[in-house]
């Protein structure tokens, strides 16, 4: 087996992910169920208490895959940002709702309870943190929350759509045949230290739901054993391709998945 670094996947002697059923030791296998963040910001720790090692923190409107829940309200899971495994406050998590549309892009962001910012505020948001718009005028964006933040202190959220990538390491294709896209993005800069001659990447980002058609193999000539393809959605899914080695490819890139078309676009 491959030595995974439990850090970043989802297993522990008593429990483990089910996709990785065959690549690590466990007493069980469990399908995750996928959560969002809901307060402001959440520390992820090693072990299910307040004091042990902060490794990272976990922002509002994050996905978090949960593997596990305990009598004492602590969720066990993965951050779909990038691929961190921990514990969280399952009291700080919730059933996903609205897919994010965009994030807060200053320090720290007030939402109002109306269209008035002498309003006592409702809610103090940190930078990163993804909310879902449901309108928005010229000064206020409205959450799905009711919250009214001011415009100018959001951003649109891009998606990663998509990482064509050529492995020519075998090893390591066999690994990423069965990775996610989400653990592929949060590993891919560590892979890369891991493996500096096993793969190339060609990537590209645009805005959630804009439909992209790409023609030619962008990575036709490279020497691998296989190419991938790995888009950055933030619904459930693996939201991986393993390419044939034809010359052109015809992708349609849609809002909540990719698909193959062929050289009649269907």
């Amino acid at each position: 087996m491959v030595a995974l670094d439990p850090r970043i996947n989802p297993f522990r002697p008593e429990l483990a992910a089910k996709y990785l059923q065959g690549k690590v030791e466990a007493a069980r296998f469990v399908e995750g169920a996928r959560h969002e963040v809901v307060e402001p910001i959440v520390a992820l720790r090693r072990t299910p208490s307040h004091e042990p090692r902060l490794d990272t923190q976990a922002l509002m409107g994050e996905r978090v895959i949960v593997y596990e829940t305990t009598d004492e309200c602590w969720a066990w899971g993965q951050l779909e940002t990038d691929g961190y495994v921990g514990w969280l406050s399952a009291n700080a998590l919730a059933k996903t709702g609205r897919a994010p549309t965009h994030r807060v892009s200053v320090p720290r962001a007030l939402g109002f309870p109306g269209p008035d910012i002498k309003l006592p505020p409702a809610v103090a948001l940190p930078m990163g943190a993804r909310l879902a718009i449901v309108r928005q005028d010229e000064r206020f964006a409205v959450t799905a929350h009711g919250w009214h933040l001011p415009a100018v202190h959001l951003a649109p959220i891009k998606a990663r759509l998509p990482d064509f990538v050529a492995v020519a390491d075998p090893q390591l294709l066999e690994r990423l045949k069965g990775t996610p896209a989400n653990q592929w993005f949060a590993q891919r800069e560590q892979l890369r230290r891991d493996f500096p001659q096993g793969f190339n990447v060609w990537s590209l980002e645009v805005v959630p739901g804009k439909l992209v058609t790409f023609t030619s193999n962008p990575l036709q000539g490279e020497k691998a054993e296989g190419v991938l393809l790995f888009a950055g959605y933030s619904t459930p899914g693996a939201h991986r391709l393993l390419l044939d080695k034809q010359p052109d490819i015809w992708l349609k890139v849609g809002a909540r998945e990719m698909r193959l078309l062929d050289a009649q676009g269907q």
